[in-house]
């Protein structure tokens, strides 16, 4: 499609071609405002009565002076007027986004621009804004701006403006937001800021940060100048003379008021509470007590919900780090203002993480569900690794907090150091209704475990506690082909070196180990039975006889390993027999009793066991397992 042929719409009158026209912009930027002249000639008259077609005009990119592409709504025509204006203002190597245009300059050829797109063609508030913003774009802020008296001449220009629609007209107001969202006040010769960081005069406190008076003498401003831009800074962008508690509140008032859902206001909170604590510095005793005692008695804390303000007094609020009962009405404030703690927590006495955990250990007291304790308890745990060192773990052992069910399956909260054990594996949980369980399954225990290290109940875990032992019932067990060879015999004693077992003490040691390893022999059985048995002190064993999957029997000079007959189970079996092999190598040879599994060792076991004899030294090197140059030298094991 070409310029001379160019539309807005299909034959038929009614059919837009923005996505032709978008695709012509992209592909011929340099053409592509005559291509829009002319199908304006053509199409306009329809095209101005659709505000979606005009929508999407408007945001089309559309090429400028200085090569750049922009959305047409944000461009000027550089009429003779406006270049001037840009001269007046702005250095040459300073950019404003006038249209690089083909046909030479006239309104007439290019009035629809400005009547219907958005592109800017006269004299006006936007036109000086956007001159003040393409100025502080252009700066770096490690070098002062040069000629800063023009920026002093744009913020009276504004002014006037502002004067001409009063101190509350859209002008003003339009005003005001573009210096909050774009930081547009110089207030150092090189830095700019936003009118809300600021004030007018300076102080002999430390902390502050940003102060508008005196002018900088570089600005050069005569006295008519600085008491027209000191109105400005005062009235119209409502910028404060002193550090004041009624400064601070009327500050908080003014947000109140103009934070509507979706505004800057909504996501800039804690920049203006960043901006509160830095101000508290500065104000005097008797006015920082006030300040405290108004957020106590007012709602002055914002909270940002969905896409809104809603707004809390002092006593609605605690730092939990997301933990809270939500039936109690109070709101979190960790998460929103996570960098402003000593603020909220310091100055303003928020109660800290401690009032949450309260409300945990005396939930008794309250009327609250099972499941919201333990979904507290879920949230507490969560947080614990972090936040567990603030926490006394004694209020919480002699507090009824635990769902516990009891053996007649009823569940009541008891306290930590009551009688109860905790169901950490599925192959326990037939002790369920023998003893008294926590109230939760294995997976939910899993979550739960950085509480229960915390508390120090660890040693509840039923697996820690239970016996779990294998026999054989079967008389005539059926040999199988396999063996371990020498290569993996010889791995497994390097891992057992590795963890101290007490089976590879000495070189003696190790050669026996060698020699029962080499020895093997694998058999398949009806007859493997699992014990399990857990030993109480207060009232009788339990015991539970179930199915077994695997059997190891230790002979004078060699090993039995039994599996199951069915295949699938010998199948699922094998992948036991790592495990089976670490409590067996790490087991005392008189005793027969293991200290808890070291999962690393189980892990080297399954590695080597997947691998070939030939890569086995490799793999335990490159995990760093103690070299054994050979069984007839003692390792040096540390």
């Amino acid at each position: 499609m070409d310029v001379q042929h160019a539309r807005l719409f299909g034959s038929e009158g009614n059919l837009s071609l923005i996505g032709t026209i978008r695709s012509f912009a992209n592909e011929h930027p340099e053409s592509f405002l005559d291509y829009l002249r002319v199908a304006w000639e053509r199409d306009g008259a329809q095209a101005a009565k659709m505000p979606d077609v005009l929508t999407s005009l408007k945001s089309i990119l559309v090429m400028c002076e200085d090569g750049k592409r922009r959305p047409l709504s944000t461009t000027y025509l550089p009429g003779r007027e406006m270049l001037f204006l840009r001269g007046k203002y702005m250095l040459p190597d300073e950019i404003f986004p006038f249209l690089k245009l083909q046909k030479p300059w006239t309104r007439d050829s290019w009035a629809f621009l400005e009547s219907y797109l958005g592109v800017g063609a006269q004299e006006s508030l936007d036109f000086y804004l956007d001159i003040l913003k393409a100025i502080k774009d252009a700066s770096s802020g490690e070098e002062d701006v040069e000629f800063p008296h023009r920026v002093l001449e744009l913020y009276l220009r504004i002014a006037a403006l502002c004067g001409l629609d009063g101190e509350e007209g859209g002008a003003t107001q339009q005003t005001r937001e573009a210096f909050e969202d774009q930081a547009l006040l110089l207030w150092d010769n090189r830095s700019w800021a936003r009118a809300s960081d600021c004030f007018l005069g300076s102080s002999h406190k430390p902390g502050v940060k940003c102060h508008i008076l005196p002018l900088n003498p570089a600005w050069k401003a005569s006295d008519t100048e600085r008491a027209e831009v000191t109105q400005f800074f005062q009235h119209t962008l409502r910028i404060a003379n002193t550090y004041s508690r009624a400064h601070i509140l009327e500050h908080l008032d003014k947000i109140r008021e103009w934070a509507k859902p979706g505004s800057y206001w909504v996501t800039s909170m804690a920049r203006r509470y960043g901006l509160v604590r830095e101000s508290v510095k500065l104000l005097s005793d008797d006015d920082a007590r006030q300040l405290k005692s108004s957020f106590i008695n007012e709602a002055y804390i914002a909270v940002q919900q969905d896409n809104s303000l809603q707004w809390y007094k002092q006593s609605d609020c605690v730092w939990s780090w997301g933990l809270i009962i939500a039936d109690s009405g109070r709101i979190d404030l960790s998460e929103q203002y996570k960098e402003l703690e000593t603020f909220f927590t310091g100055f303003l006495g928020i109660e800290r993480y401690g009032a949450a955990y309260n409300e945990l250990v005396e939930s008794t007291l309250l009327d609250v569900s099972m499941e919201t304790i333990k979904q507290l308890l879920f949230s507490l745990s969560a947080s614990i690794l972090e936040h567990g060192h603030l926490l006394n773990p004694g209020r919480f052992l002699s507090s009824k907090v635990l769902p516990v069910r009891q053996t007649n399956g009823q569940v009541r909260l008891n306290s930590p150091d009551t009688d109860f054990y905790i169901v950490d594996r599925k192959f326990c949980q037939c002790f369920s209704e023998r003893v008294p369980i926590l109230d939760f399954t294995p997976h939910e225990v899993w979550l739960l475990e950085p509480l229960l290290v915390w508390a120090d109940l660890e040693s509840r875990y039923l697996s820690w506690n239970v016996a779990d032992t294998t026999y054989l019932k079967d008389p005539a067990p059926e040999l199988l082909t396999g063996r371990f060879t020498g290569a993996k015999a010889r791995g497994l004693i390097r891992i057992a070196s590795h963890f101290r077992s007490p089976r590879a003490k000495n070189q003696g040691q190790r050669q026996s180990l060698l020699r029962k390893l080499e020895r093997t022999k694998f058999f398949r059985s009806r007859g493997i039975c699992r014990q399990l048995t857990l030993e109480r002190r207060s009232s009788h064993d339990a015991t539970y006889t179930l199915s077994g999957q695997l059997h190891i029997e230790e002979g004078e000079e060699e090993l039995k390993i039994y599996v199951p007959h069915d295949q699938a189970a010998q199948d699922l079996s094998v992948t036991s027999l790592p495990r089976a092999l670490v409590v067996w190598l790490m087991g005392d040879p008189d005793s027969g009793l293991t200290e808890r599994v070291n999962e690393v060792a189980v892990s080297l076991v399954k590695s080597i066991s997947n691998a070939e004899d030939a890569l086995i030294n490799r793999v335990l090197d490159e995990e760093e397992v103690v070299k054994l140059e050979d069984l007839d030298v003692q390792a040096d094991v540390g």
